[in-house]
């Protein structure tokens, strides 16, 4: 039997969708633990653009130009609060 993966259903979906450009902190399954400006939610395609503003995996970006937005699946997606 398969499962269809709801983006509905993750439990970080609706949070993000609410606070489009608000900023995040987020941990991955890779570890990563990010503070993230989310500037889209995309419901079809189940994933999140952001903005990085810090990580703990500097290397995973170190050849990527500033300024790059960078997209997110949300079964990839550990946890997410809202920042302060």
């Amino acid at each position: 039997m398969v499962f269809a993966y709801a983006v509905e259903s993750n439990p970080y979906y609706r949070l993000l969708k609410d606070h489009e450009r608000q900023v995040f902190r987020i941990v991955m399954v890779d570890g990563e633990e990010s503070v993230v400006r989310v500037t889209h939610v995309d419901e079809e395609r189940e994933d999140f653009i952001y903005d990085l503003i810090s990580t703990n995996l500097d290397s995973k970006y170190c050849r990527t130009p500033n300024g790059s937005a960078y997209v997110a699946k949300f079964p990839d997606l550990v946890s997410a609060q809202l920042g302060e």
